[in-house]
């Protein structure tokens, strides 16, 4: 339980730090990833 809310509180942690601009980037790599693949 303990280890299960770190990783919840580690993800709020990131959520916070990303901004919506590196976040549209990392979405618009995606299917730019699964083309090359």
């Amino acid at each position: 339980a303990a280890a299960a809310a770190l990783t919840v509180q580690s993800r709020h942690a990131v959520n916070e730090n990303l901004s919506p601009e590196l976040l549209r980037d990392m979405l618009s790599l995606v299917p730019a990833a699964r083309i090359l693949q």
